[in-house]
């Protein structure tokens, strides 16, 4: 974002160009999308369990809104996935993905600008998020 957009912005304006609800609004499609498809990849696993928690977020230029958790129960082990929000620079968007008690070690969740979500390992290793990829940071995070 440019400085005049920011000006424009502090001054009480809007930016041109930038429909903040309509950006909102894909970002949770795209949340709930990613819980399903995670849901789909783990159903061969009878005894994984799902839960969701209601979430706020709030972002600058958007406001808050509601949004869900997604809580993984394996064997008593909860992973969460976060939605953290859509102005990402860089990106459309970001959750992260935890164990409860360990947030310390969480594990970025991107999507990217090509509408992908992208496992962040960190700053150096990002793979695509795929079915195999997922197991693998859940095998990280249940240690």
């Amino acid at each position: 974002m440019s400085f005049r957009d920011k000006f424009q912005l502090l001054s009480g304006g809007s930016i041109p160009g930038r429909d903040w609800q309509a950006l909102k609004d894909q970002y949770i499609r795209e949340v709930n999308a990613l819980h399903n498809k995670i849901r789909d990849w783990l159903k061969e696993y009878s005894s994984i369990t799902f839960g969701y928690e209601p979430i706020i977020v709030s972002e600058e230029y958007i406001g808050e809104y509601n949004a869900t958790t997604l809580d993984i129960n394996i064997q008593g082990r909860i992973i969460a996935l976060d939605p953290i929000g859509r102005n990402i620079i860089g990106a459309s968007g970001r959750v992260d993905c935890y164990r409860r008690g360990f947030k310390s070690n969480s594990v970025m969740l991107i999507l990217s600008d090509k509408e992908e979500w992208q496992i962040w390992w960190n700053r150096k290793q990002i793979d695509p998020l795929s079915k195999s990829s997922f197991e693998d940071l859940l095998d990280k995070l249940i240690d």
